[in-house]
């Protein structure tokens, strides 16, 4: 080792991409490609009348969404509950929650009576 400082610092670098590295994203500006793609999903799925066969589609696009940008998963189910507020008269979108595991989504609407 030819220069202790030069050497420090490597090894803090290092220790900082290792250790402290996001491998999935929680928040809409740390990944904003993945989300602005949800959303965009949510709002075609959303908007016009869906057929079942359409909803499984969109379900698995929106599984590869999340997959391909390491999105969060609770906060996807929090963006498809609020697509399915917003667009109230589609009863489909309430099947895109099928992909996903019914304690996740419980833990969003709080506890239970």
């Amino acid at each position: 080792i030819s220069d202790p400082e030069n050497f420090v610092a490597r090894i803090r670098k290092l220790n900082t991409r290792i250790f402290f590295a996001q491998s999935k994203f929680n928040l809409l500006f740390e990944s904003s490609e993945g989300f602005s793609k949800v959303f965009t999903l949510l709002a075609e799925a959303g908007s016009v009348a869906t057929t079942p066969q359409a909803v499984e589609g969109a379900s698995f696009r929106l599984c590869a969404l999340m997959g391909f940008f390491r999105l969060d998963p609770n906060r996807v189910i929090e963006l498809v509950l609020h697509a399915c507020e917003h667009f109230d008269t589609n009863d489909q979108m309430l099947a895109l929650l099928d992909g996903f595991p019914s304690s996740s989504v419980h833990t969003h609407f709080g506890p239970g009576p």
